[in-house]
């Protein structure tokens, strides 16, 4: 990881985070509905809403259009990147460490 990238500890919901991801790398793109009220869609995952400011404080995500309050994100160089290395880092877990991770985070 380079400097400017979180560590493991300050990642949260690997588990969704990495499905986030993965959903992005296939070419699903990140809908966000607003200003006034707050709604995401990616490809049916439910924490789209708790890791959107995360993922787009980290520049993994960029806003590639908008139409009438209707937002469209896609995944980033920089954010293909973090998801090859979360995939290379999930594989490298036993089934222990990956159940851990689902169910704590």
């Amino acid at each position: 990881m380079t400097h400017d990238d979180p560590t493991d500890k300050d990642i949260p919901h690997r588990f969704w985070l990495l499905l986030m991801l993965r959903a992005l790398a296939r070419g699903h793109t990140l809908v966000v509905t607003g200003p006034s009220s707050f709604q995401s869609f990616l490809d049916g995952l439910p924490h789209v809403a708790i890791l959107f400011q995360y993922i787009l404080d980290h520049e993994w995500i960029a806003e590639r259009e908008h139409s009438d309050g209707v937002h469209f994100y896609r995944l980033t160089p920089r954010g293909f990147d973090f998801w090859r290395e979360g995939e290379r880092w999930w594989r490298s877990l036993t089934w222990k460490d990956r159940l851990v991770v689902r169910l704590v985070g």
